[in-house]
């Protein structure tokens, strides 16, 4: 949670995009494996801040070692926080604030649906 909060526009942004790294084992079944996670102290950061929305380069914010429970991911979702998963190419934006669209497909009485993400850097 430290390092979160030295991220210069952390604080003044809607939606945090978080880059793991982990998009380099797309298409690997290493993809699948155990891969960093949000703590419960950075999901109470997150909704104590009002955030809107994050994007992560993993398979999701809580998912870690399985699918079996999804407390942390329940959590920021019943609180209105939006999470977009297996998102690439984030290192690419620098630290800077972005703006981002996520354009969905339009999926009726779906959970979830893929979208075409892109970051438009502002300068």
């Amino acid at each position: 949670m430290g390092h979160l909060r030295r991220q210069k526009h952390a604080g003044e942004a809607e939606f945090l995009l978080f880059c793991t790294g982990w998009d380099r084992y797309w298409g690997t079944p290493a993809y699948f494996g155990s891969y960093l996670c949000l703590d419960g102290e950075t999901a109470d950061w997150l909704l104590r801040q009002g955030k809107k929305g994050i994007g992560l380069d993993t398979r999701g914010p809580g998912l870690c070692d399985g699918y079996t429970a999804l407390p942390l991911h329940r959590r920021l979702l019943d609180g209105g926080i939006l999470a977009i998963e297996n998102l690439t190419d984030l290192g690419r934006l620098g630290m800077g604030l972005v703006t981002l669209c996520a354009l969905p497909l339009k999926h009726t009485d779906a959970a979830g649906a893929p979208i075409r993400a892109v970051a438009i850097i502002n300068d």
